[in-house]
């Protein structure tokens, strides 16, 4: 199910203040702080895009760049759940996560790379392989979600949540799709 009253786009560090308290609503026991989301919207190696409502921002998703993809966050607002926001969301980030280009130098590129200057200097290309997660074991409905979106369970972390004390199921989608 997609809500086409939703609009998703890239955010930026422009964008901080809307995260840092959507961040805060969505995650109010294990909200991260305003210092790691400054850095996190900032890094180049990071992703993040946000689902927008009639220009308010509903949910967002972030991950960090690799040949294994760690996609670090999924929320929604409690308000906008149950209408595929969260699905909308992480279709939208592996459908970006396919095209991204890694050079020998890990800088990242969502456009072709052009050839670097110069004879002889070759940048090896290379595109993200697989996209990892953690998800509490108790949430059945993003575990199902993510089942749904090709991924599967390949372990546990013990007591990787805090608030509560819980384990995570580490899943794992390959991205076959991606040009490789």
């Amino acid at each position: 199910m997609n809500d086409e009253s939703v609009t998703i786009r890239r955010l930026t560090p422009a964008d901080l203040f809307t995260v840092i308290e959507a961040e805060q609503a969505i995650f109010p026991e294990d909200a991260w702080s305003d210092a790691l989301l400054t850095e996190e919207l900032n890094r180049p190696d990071r992703f993040y895009l946000g689902a927008f409502e009639n220009d308010e921002m509903v949910g967002y998703v972030g991950a960090r760049l690799g040949i294994d993809t760690d996609l670090m966050t999924v929320g929604v607002y409690p308000h906008a759940r149950g209408r595929g926001i969260g699905r909308q969301l992480v279709l939208e980030l592996l459908s970006h996560v396919r095209h991204v280009q890694i050079t020998s130098d890990y800088q990242f590129s969502f456009e072709p790379v052009a050839p670097p200057a110069g004879v002889g200097i070759i940048r090896p290309i290379r595109h993200v392989e697989r996209v990892l997660l953690e998800v509490r074991v108790s949430n059945v409905a993003a575990i199902t979600l993510y089942e749904t979106l090709g991924f599967r369970g390949i372990g546990t972390i013990s007591d990787y949540y805090r608030h509560p004390l819980e384990d995570a199921l580490v899943m794992e989608a390959h991205l076959s799709g991606s040009e490789n």
